[in-house]
């Protein structure tokens, strides 16, 4: 799960279309995505956490898997070793 650390938000009103523009940047994860959107309202920052949490998710499951199938690299695989027989 995402921490407060991880997360920096900042909002841009865009007076000339009356909305926001929120930014959000995540360091969660090795990629240190950044996440943009508009709204016409003020949202509270556990709102906008909240979001950057799901468009995160997929990151962090990915790095994940990638951390599992390097530490399996160099096994032997079982199925290889029962062709070879």
């Amino acid at each position: 799960m995402y921490a407060k650390e991880d997360l920096f938000v900042t909002m841009e009103p865009l007076p000339e279309l009356d909305i926001n523009q929120y930014t959000i940047e995540c360091t969660a994860c090795s990629k240190g995505c950044t996440f943009h959107f508009r709204n016409h309202r003020k949202l509270p920052f556990a709102f906008v956490a909240g979001l950057a949490a799901a468009f995160s998710s997929p990151c962090r499951k990915l790095e994940k898997e990638n951390a599992r199938r390097a530490a399996l690299a160099g096994q032997k695989s079982l199925i290889s070793a029962a062709s070879e027989e």
